[in-house]
């Protein structure tokens, strides 16, 4: 290794390097401060610290997207950088101009937040860079996959982290993990579930080959599945077999792979699927717009339901709202997927169509007999002021935090390197031994089985996550459920995997 400089003469004065550091400014100094790659300045310097291309050590501009941080004060200046130098920082990446997944983002910082309460792992705390994928900055990106890639890339390249919480959707996600090929990161979601993820990982991973794409929440074979069987098996209050479906879905990674694997199943069992597929409204991309094909189905009518499909809130709005004003929606099924079980859906929306509706979605947790839950609701309210239950994927979210940090202590304690293979090698030992739960009672338990080189199995804030090391995918029971008079969730039926 080249030698450093000191932390005196490392970029100059301290103010000179706020200065610039914020401006949008790449700082070069007199110093030579030689380097080999990005780790060795952000080991010395902090974050933001790079290695360019003649062999310095410089500073980048923080994008605008990523100046969200935890501690707050993490980039706030030199000094503060130098300070938190020595913890583990890791990305996050989310549209949190969306209220609900808004939550995901604190869900995970409060696992963070316990950890470090915890002690963190041989003297190493975390950290946490947020970046927008939102919409309304000046920088040419589009909101969603576009965003996310690029933001990957960032963290990845300038920021140097080795994991990333997030996206939120399934499309997000695979543009941010496309875009990190090679780089070694490992990127979490909580709640990407489109099965059509599973393929663009390592197909056959082992401990010394690992997949870098994990997710708390199941793929969504299984729940196209308990859609079809709850459509074509009368019963938990349904009348009569629905025989003919129109799927208005998101032409997206998420909503093909759910209508796909709906379809073929409720057509095994002898029903017609119909796909209609649509973009969002504001959506750049070609293709007929959400309020194009709802109007569209509503006066073609020969349907006896409807299965809508979008993570986004706002397309569920806007059905539901849309759909309201036609006729041909009046005394038809109307069936939703597991974004529309929200209280941002059901405070919003037109209730018109609140009594036809059925749905899906993992199942939720009781807070009553489940105690990491409980818990994780309990920390969740005393943060942050309000009731994270029944907020789809917020324990998901908690427990993908969690399993950052468990990975990322695996990877300190036994691999001596800290990247994407070493942190996803510490996930594939947490399936099997003593039960441990994703809380802080449970970190001094995974750090004495790390430490002697053992597996633990771990049970979290959204159930146990019995992940198969063959496909290092887990799998739950689905809910159905409908909206009651009161405009609450009442599940009315459970499938098993």
């Amino acid at each position: 290794m080249s030698p450093m400089p000191s932390q005196h003469t490392a970029f100059g004065a301290a103010a000179t390097l706020g200065a610039l550091l914020f401006s949008g400014c790449v700082l070069t100094t007199t110093d030579r401060n030689q380097c080999r790659d990005n780790l060795e300045c952000r080991d010395a310097f902090g974050l933001g610290a790079t290695c360019n291309a003649d062999g310095f050590c410089v500073s980048e501009a923080i994008d605008p997207r990523c100046t969200k941080t935890f501690p707050d004060d993490l980039l706030a200046s030199d000094e503060r950088r130098r300070f938190y130098k020595d913890y583990v920082v890791v990305g996050s990446i989310m549209q949190r101009e969306v209220a609900l997944f808004e939550k995901f983002e604190l869900s995970a910082e409060l696992a963070f937040s316990r950890a470090n309460q915890s002690g963190g792992v041989d003297g190493r705390r975390f950290g946490v860079v947020y970046c927008s994928a939102d919409a309304g900055y000046d920088d040419g990106l589009e909101a969603g996959g576009e965003a996310a890639a690029a933001m990957a890339g960032y963290l990845a390249d300038t920021m140097s982290v080795p994991a990333i919480f997030g996206p939120a959707t399934s499309a997000e996600t695979e543009s941010a993990f496309l875009a990190l090929e090679g780089k070694n990161v490992l990127l979490v979601s909580p709640s990407a579930t489109s099965p059509d993820l599973t393929p663009i990982d390592n197909p056959e991973p082992s401990d010394e080959n690992p997949g870098l794409l994990w997710r708390t929440a199941p793929p969504d074979s299984f729940q196209g599945e308990a859609i079809a069987v709850d459509m074509r098996a009368p019963g938990a209050g349904r009348e009569v077999a629905v025989d003919t479906v129109v799927v208005i879905h998101i032409d997206d990674t998420y909503g093909n792979a759910l209508y796909q694997a709906f379809a073929s199943s409720f057509e095994s069992r002898g029903g017609t699927a119909i796909s209609r597929p649509f973009v969002p409204n504001n959506a750049s991309q070609p293709g007929a717009r959400l309020d194009e094909v709802v109007p569209q189905v509503g006066l073609a009518g020969g349907f006896d339901e409807v299965l809508f499909i979008s993570s986004s809130i706002d397309d569920i709005v806007g059905f539901l709202n849309t759909s309201a004003e036609f006729a041909g929606y009046d005394g038809k099924g109307i069936f939703l997927a597991e974004a529309a079980a929200s209280d941002d859906v059901l405070n919003v929306a037109d209730a018109t169509r609140f009594p036809q509706v059925r749905g899906s979605r993992p199942r939720a947790r009781d807070r009553d007999s489940d105690l990491v839950y409980a818990n994780f609701l309990s920390a969740y309210s005393f943060a942050y002021k309000e009731d994270a239950d029944g907020q789809v994927f917020t324990a998901n979210s908690y427990d993908a935090g969690w399993l950052i940090a468990f990975g990322v202590s695996w990877a300190l304690i036994n691999e001596g390197s800290l990247d994407g293979t070493s942190i996803a090698r510490g996930l594939r030992r947490l399936s099997s031994g003593p039960t441990v739960n994703l809380d802080g009672e449970g970190w001094a338990t995974m750090l004495e089985s790390f430490g002697n080189g053992e597996s633990i199995n771990i049970n979290g804030a959204s159930g146990s996550l019995d992940y198969d090391n063959s496909t290092e995918e887990t799998a739950t029971e689905v809910e159905i459920w409908t909206i009651s008079a009161e405009n609450e969730i009442d599940v009315v039926d459970l499938f098993e995997p």
